[in-house]
């Protein structure tokens, strides 16, 4: 004889945390990053909030203490100021005398300001000189750690679309 049965199973902790930043941050930012704190034991709990954060500053105290009430929940709002660009790393814990939990998140931190591609283009051949230079001006207000060179050197134009597709590709709403 042969048979199948499908259960379902839930399964979850009596005290978890959720961190719920942005995608990303933008250098200049000032913002709240909340967290939830759920209690899903049958009893109150008294909880320690800690929270860390890298790559901001963090305005105020990191750490609040709270009670939850039995299948209830706790929103904190940690204030966070942005000044360089870089990885923001974020680490909130909590601590019950029964329970605990902690959460890690790292997010990019992108500059303020416009992305601005230039493109030269020329072609090679025997006839030309061999030390042909091009000359690439940066601007001076430009931001040190978000400036990037890609020099792309392709035998025909038509190898050149693939590198805009990539492109296209990877652009937002694309």
């Amino acid at each position: 004889m042969l048979g199948s049965e499908t259960s379902e199973v839930i399964s979850t902790k009596p005290m978890f945390i959720r961190l719920l930043p942005p995608r990303f941050l933008t250098q200049g930012d000032i913002i709240s990053i909340p967290t939830i704190i759920h209690n899903y034991s049958s009893t109150e709990q008294t909880v320690v909030i800690k929270f860390q954060a890298q790559g901001v500053k963090l305005a105020g105290n990191a750490q609040k203490n709270v009670i939850i009430s039995p299948n209830g929940s706790v929103s904190l709002l940690w204030k966070v100021e942005v000044d360089d660009i870089g990885t923001a790393k974020f680490t909130a814990t909590a601590q019950s005398e029964t329970f605990s939990d902690g959460i890690e998140m790292s997010i990019p931190i992108l500059p303020h300001g416009i992305e601005q591609a230039v493109s030269i283009s020329g072609s090679l051949d025997g006839s030309l000189n061999p030390d042909e230079e091009s000359t690439l001006v940066l601007p001076k207000n430009r931001l040190k750690g978000a400036s990037s060179l890609k020099l792309v050197l392709s035998p025909s134009l038509a190898s050149t679309m693939f590198i805009a597709l990539d492109y296209l590709v990877s652009y937002p709403y694309g």
